[in-house]
């Protein structure tokens, strides 16, 4: 099978759907992928590069997305001998994009009337009833009822940063990741008034140098993924958004707050390993902090997510989730 080529149409593939534009034909894991690809199709597929691709991978079968997916697992494993264009974090993000794709259906967008259900142990209410105006039901263990809170924005990027978001502007956010990468750095970037004083400017310029815009962006991934019901077919393209954005960490396996295991992607927030002067409290401590997203690598979702301060983690589990028809009900 002629490989090169494989790869070259895989890099003509739209980024929202393949890992084409990260794979380098003297690669031997893009040889090893595009081989097991072709061989899992079965002989009566033609060969890749004979074969007309959909625009999208995202619009192929359910079958081939799976197939990549399950593929991308074995190839996509932590390796000292990867190539140097792909980062293992970037590889990882990746693959739980084409996870998320391949388990789409299973978990769609909300629809009027329906609630989006999540039961969570660590930080939090144990349970959550979400509706699409953003009202929120919750368990409360202190005084054993459900309460009600009223309709509010959902939390991340809008238009401006710092706009909260409609249910309808949510899932009408861009689903290509190159556009959703620059929607997102758009929401990251502090923006200083025409009229603004030059005090103003100053503070604006000081707490942007505070915090570099890649980690402005993925921290608003990161609770924007957390705060809000997003559905697969959104929370894909955002796993490619972050698999770009520079100082993002694999973690390997880990646990959530419940005990189960994930794979772990997280930023460190101030100070770690790579960093020569991290904060200082009063006390003389050095201040090392770690967000992490913890996923279920089979279906790209997210299982919980944790604080590591000074190797002390500590978060919320999500332990179940789903789209149930009024307040009480459990998937």
């Amino acid at each position: 099978m002629p490989v090169d080529e494989d790869i070259a149409q895989l890099k003509r593939i739209d980024p929202a759907d393949s890992i084409g534009d990260q794979l380098d034909p003297d690669c031997p894991e893009a040889r090893a992928l595009l081989a097991r690809v072709a061989e899992q199709l079965g002989d009566d597929v033609p060969a890749l590069s004979d074969r007309r691709f959909p625009r999208r991978l995202g619009l192929a079968t359910a079958g081939m997305t799976a197939v990549a997916a399950a593929v991308l697992v074995l190839v996509l494993t932590p390796s000292t001998d990867r190539s140097p264009g792909v980062s293992e974090a970037s590889a990882a993000l990746h693959q739980l994009s084409l996870a998320a794709r391949a388990h789409r259906e299973s978990d769609p967008p909300l629809r009027a009337g329906e609630y989006y259900y999540q039961r969570s142990e660590g930080y939090g209410s144990p349970e959550k009833w979400i509706s699409r105006d953003g009202s929120v039901a919750f368990t409360s263990p202190s005084l054993d009822r459900i309460e009600r809170s009223g309709p509010r924005p959902f939390t991340g990027f809008g238009l401006q940063p710092g706009d909260g978001l409609t249910y309808e502007q949510m899932v009408d956010l861009p689903h290509n990741p190159d556009a959703l990468f620059v929607h997102v750095k758009r929401a990251s970037e502090f923006e200083i008034p025409p009229d603004a004083k030059p005090e103003e400017v100053a503070g604006i310029k000081a707490e942007e140098e505070s915090q570099p815009l890649n980690e402005r962006m993925f921290f608003a991934i990161y609770a924007f993924l957390i705060d809000n019901p997003v559905p697969a077919d959104l929370r894909a393209p955002l796993y490619d958004v972050a698999a770009r954005i520079e100082g993002v960490e694999l973690l390997g396996e880990v646990r959530n707050h419940a005990g189960e295991h994930g794979l772990g992607i997280g930023m460190w927030r101030s100070g770690g390993p790579d960093d020569p002067d991290p904060p200082i409290t009063e006390d003389g401590v050095a201040i090392n902090q770690r967000e992490d997203l913890i996923f279920d690598q089979k279906t790209g979702t997210i299982i919980g997510y944790r604080t590591v301060l000074n190797g002390k983690p500590k978060g919320q589990a999500f332990v179940e989730t789903g789209i149930v028809d009024e307040i009480g009900e459990r998937p």
